[in-house]
């Protein structure tokens, strides 16, 4: 079939994957570069495979700390899979996962918490509550609602204007705003008070069925 034959970019963004979580950083943006000068050449600059190996260089240059470049790499990917795919498509939440994880190595929080959020909302959609990926960007929100609540704290122990305050929405998606007050337990400051109330309604129950069932 000849080196540039559309049939190659496939399995050429399929070894970059592969070289990627080995972390051979240099042979898998060989391959993915590869495949998008294939597919590019073949089909155009709109064409929505294309998302793929641009998702899979962004998280490289990410890596790399690269970070102009890899942003510009992450839109285009999201871009074309909004295209083509819908807004609420896991390939579209993957790009926004990657992309928020870019920007919280940047220390960019808002920006980080409302791509997470993003993510999250259409994973649980589409991939359902305890899917694997759907986990994954539930952890990583969870803990940087944490850290910004810590850091939230200490900004108004110090008197200052806490800035991140439009950020601390309510882990659930319900879209209120975080009690930063003190909780008795689980769930702590990345929750909403109605939310914890519910959460705390619930563990009642179950504590007084558990008494009944004994």
């Amino acid at each position: 079939m000849g080196l540039d034959h559309t049939a190659i970019a496939a399995p050429l963004r399929g070894l970059g994957n592969l070289y990627t979580e080995q972390c051979e950083y240099e042979q898998a943006k060989r391959l993915y570069e590869r495949a998008l000068r294939i597919w590019e050449q073949t089909f155009g600059s709109d064409y929505r495979q294309l998302a793929y190996p641009l998702n899979g260089l962004g998280n490289i240059y990410s890596e790399q700390g690269i970070h102009e470049r890899a942003e510009l790499l992450y839109r285009r990917a999201l871009s074309l899979r909004q295209q083509y795919l819908g807004p609420h498509h896991p390939d579209v939440a993957e790009t926004l996962h990657d992309l928020a994880r870019h920007k919280q190595m940047q220390q960019r929080t808002t920006e980080a918490l409302s791509l997470y959020q993003q993510a999250l909302e259409i994973r649980e959609q589409s991939l359902g509550l305890h899917h694997r990926q759907t986990l994954k960007t539930r952890k990583l929100l969870l803990e940087l609602f944490e850290q910004v609540g810590y850091a939230q704290e200490a900004i108004v122990q110090n008197g200052q204007v806490p800035e991140l305050k439009n950020a601390l929405l309510c882990a659930c998606g319900c879209g209120h705003e975080i009690d930063m007050s003190k909780s008795r337990g689980e769930p702590r400051r990345f929750f909403s008070n109605a939310c914890k109330q519910r959460f705390y309604r619930h563990a009642s129950r179950q504590k007084r069925n558990a008494i009944s069932e004994q």
